[in-house]
C-alpha cells in the first residue's frame, strides 16, 4: 500500500486511462484508502505532470469532511502541475463512486496536451470538472496554495486559510474547531454555508 519506485512503467499504463489527479487524489494514501492495498504487479501508476492553460482553484462549496475540494479549471497564461494516475475500467468505476459524478463532477477528456516528464505528451486525458463555481475572496478567484503553477496571478490559499476565513465571516461567535465540527457534522447547515458562497461569487 505504501508508495514504490517503478522500474517498467509501460506495464502500469497498458489497457489503461490516464486521469489527472489533484487535491487528494494525487495522494498515494488516499488512492490506498479508496483501492485498498495492490500488489505490486497491480499497482496504480501516478506520474507529475503539466498543463497548460488550467490552474487548480477550490469549488464554492464545503464537503462532508470540512474541506473546499479541488477543482481544475481554465486559466490562460498558467501552467499547472498536477499529476496523472492510470486506472483501469474497473478502477474508473470505483474512482467514479467517490466523486458524486452528476451532482459535484462530470467525467470528461481534456481537450488540451498533458505533459509528462520531457518529451512525453497525453492527448486523451480525462479529468472530473466540477459543476460548481470557483470560491472567490474579494471578488477574486482563488487559487490552491497546495499547488505548484507557473505563470499565476491569481492569489492562492490553503484549505485551512479559507475555512478562517470562512469561520470569521459565517461563524465568529463560534470557536473554529466549534464551527469545522458543525460543517461536519450537520448536512443541512453545509448545504447552507456552501449556497452563500456561492452567490457571493
Amino acid at each position: 500500500g505504501a508508495p514504490q519506485a517503478v522500474d517498467h512503467p509501460d506495464h502500469h499504463r497498458t489497457r489503461k486511462t490516464a486521469l489527472i489527479a489533484f487535491g487528494s487524489n494525487r495522494s498515494p494514501y488516499q488512492l490506498k484508502y479508496k483501492f485498498g492495498n495492490l500488489p505490486r504487479n497491480r499497482g496504480i501508476l501516478v506520474e507529475p505532470c503539466r498543463i497548460k492553460d488550467f490552474d487548480v482553484a477550490h469549488a464554492a462549496r464545503l464537503t462532508a469532511y470540512g474541506a473546499f475540494p479541488a477543482a481544475l479549471i481554465p486559466a490562460v497564461g498558467v501552467e499547472v502541475g498536477v499529476a496523472i494516475i492510470w486506472l483501469n475500467k474497473t478502477q474508473h468505476m470505483t474512482m467514479d463512486a467517490t466523486e458524486a459524478l452528476g451532482s459535484s463532477y462530470v467525467r470528461e477528456q481534456i481537450l488540451v496536451p498533458v505533459h509528462v516528464g520531457e518529451n512525453q505528451v497525453i492527448s486523451n486525458a480525462v479529468f472530473y470538472r466540477t459543476l460548481h463555481k470557483s470560491l472567490r475572496v474579494d471578488g477574486q478567484i482563488v487559487a490552491s496554495a497546495g499547488t505548484h503553477a507557473e505563470g499565476r496571478s491569481s492569489p492562492a490559499f490553503s484549505n485551512q486559510q479559507l475555512l478562517g476565513l470562512a469561520h470569521l465571516r459565517f461563524c465568529p461567535e463560534k470557536t473554529f474547531e466549534e464551527f469545522l465540527l458543525r460543517i461536519i457534522n450537520d448536512n443541512e447547515y453545509r448545504s447552507n454555508l456552501s449556497i452563500q458562497l456561492t452567490q457571493q461569487g
